[in-house]
């Protein structure tokens, strides 16, 4: 079974257009998320100001989203606000940069699973049956 992760991965390589995107996490600290591949000159510092990050895979859920309030574009440095995280480990971590809210996107794909579960249940009931095949 697929994990939330790799749907929303899936669905950033297929949409077009820059509603979000993912990159390795470099290193954190208790403020900040540093990406190397966001190290880019001439980009807006504002950039990705604004925007949610979202770290899918970190192993404490209170951890997982957080309102980005600055981008310092020399460093690939996010700082967001809210609560300091709690699990400053990366290791083999990406974080989501994404302007749609996580949590709205994290319904949607839970909804569709959920219906897609209780469609494929439907029409495994209503098949008929061959009576007398193997």
């Amino acid at each position: 079974m697929s994990t939330l992760h790799q749907y929303v991965t899936e669905m950033i390589r297929k949409l077009p257009g820059d509603l979000w995107r993912e990159d390795a996490i470099t290193s954190l600290t208790t403020t900040t998320i540093v990406s190397n591949s966001l190290l880019f000159g001439g980009i807006s510092n504002d950039r990705y100001a604004g925007q949610w990050a979202w770290r899918p895979d970190t192993t404490t859920t209170a951890d997982k989203t957080r309102y980005i309030t600055a981008f310092a574009s020399a460093t690939g440095t996010l700082t967001h606000a809210g609560t300091n995280y709690s699990d400053t480990t990366a290791t083999g971590e990406n974080v989501i940069i994404s302007r749609v809210e996580p949590y709205i996107v994290r319904q949607a794909i839970d909804s569709a699973v959920r219906r897609l579960k209780t469609s494929i249940g439907r029409s495994s009931r209503l098949s008929p049956g061959r009576a007398g095949t193997r």
